[in-house]
């Protein structure tokens, strides 16, 4: 009895030995198919070339066959069923370069490019890569057109919305900063005529170029932004990863110096137009000056007989707008064609810049 057991649990290991040992070939087995089938996915192109084999060794197929099933397919996957079955179809390479590659000549570059890359290793390769240089170089005309328009697009953009956009929260500024020059100087524009220096000690005082960098760029960023994104996927709808994106300029130092030669140029023409407005009206006028020739007040002599005070602007040429408003407005121009001249001149030459730099980039990796 004892025998007996003993040998029965001998036959009870070697069974469990041996069904262990099919349940790991199973798996092996298991593991493999799904290795094999995870490749044939990941590489298309093999296992079309497998399918075809099994196909075409056993049944030859007519030229007519081979031709329909290129012509129902696109042109990168025509070009991927002809690399599948030139091995073992003697007419695949001729059928393919007499019937099919003519017609690669209207690809787009992506398609030829993918084709170029497929048919590498085969008697069509010459013949792809005529097409793709002739495709790729119609490409970069074409890119180097729309990136041209858009430089020239976005210029006349920031002229005649972008800066005067600018210039709006530039004025408003400058007004404040105007009416505090104003304030801390007299509180009459008329006395600037007095002493132009001590004006320009409190614009000085109240007028910052830093204070216009920041409100400029402030304005300007949504701007900036919307055109480095246009760069940016203009690079990567042409699937082009890495490349070198300048920024767009930033104002720095924008110069607010005193415009003394503006002023003093404003101050005289004042006077001129004075004396021509009273000449024009028939009203003989007496002037007196301060020492130095500055202008200090007009008395008018009415030809009736009757004698008024005129003030400088408004007796004579019954304009509302007051002289701190008028030269409010004079140096405000000057403010707004500086800044304008400065944001012109950068962003001109950016996107005359960034249109060479990108195209060079884009021909470079097409």
């Amino acid at each position: 009895m004892k025998l007996d057991n003993s040998n029965k649990v001998s036959d009870e290991k070697s069974e469990l030995k041996v069904h262990k040992t099919r349940q790991k070939v199973l798996v092996s087995i298991i593991a493999a198919l799904v290795v094999i089938i995870g490749l044939l996915l990941l590489f298309p192109r093999t296992r079309d070339s497998i399918y075809y084999k099994i196909i075409y060794v056993f049944n030859t197929p007519s030229k007519e066959n081979v031709l329909q099933r290129m012509y129902d397919k696109t042109p990168v996957k025509a070009a991927e069923f002809y690399e599948s079955i030139r091995d073992y179809v003697d007419f695949a390479d001729q059928l393919f370069l007499d019937s099919v590659v003519p017609n690669f000549a209207v690809c787009d570059y992506f398609e030829i490019k993918e084709i170029k890359s497929i048919v590498e290793n085969t008697p069509a390769s010459n013949s792809i890569n005529v097409h793709f240089n002739n495709i790729r170089e119609s490409f970069l005309d074409e890119i180097h057109e729309n990136l041209t328009e858009y430089a020239e697009d976005q210029k006349a953009l920031f002229v005649d919305t972008i800066i005067p956009l600018v210039l709006i929260d530039v004025d408003t500024t400058f007004a404040g900063d105007f009416e505090n020059v104003i304030n801390d100087y007299i509180g009459f524009v008329a006395k600037i005529f007095d002493n132009v220096d001590d004006f320009e000690k409190s614009w000085q005082n109240n007028v910052h170029s830093q204070k216009y960098d920041s409100i400029v760029n402030s304005t300007l960023e949504d701007y900036r932004t919307s055109v480095l994104e246009f760069y940016t996927d203009y690079y990567e709808d042409l699937q082009i990863s890495q490349y070198r994106l300048e920024d767009l300029p930033r104002c720095e130092k924008i110069d607010l110096s005193f415009p003394r030669e503006s002023v003093e140029r404003y101050v005289d023409t004042e006077i001129q137009e004075t004396i021509t407005i009273a000449v024009d009206m028939g009203i003989d006028i007496a002037l007196t000056f301060a020492p130095g020739g500055k202008i200090i007040q007009i008395i008018g002599y009415v030809k009736d007989g009757g004698t008024v005070a005129y003030d400088i602007y408004k007796a004579l040429t019954e304009d509302e707008v007051s002289e701190e408003e008028k030269l409010l407005m004079g140096i405000s121009e000057i403010v707004n064609i500086k800044i304008t001249e400065v944001l012109t001149n950068k962003y001109y030459q950016y996107f005359d810049r960034q249109t060479e730099l990108m195209f060079n980039q884009i021909k470079e990796k097409l």
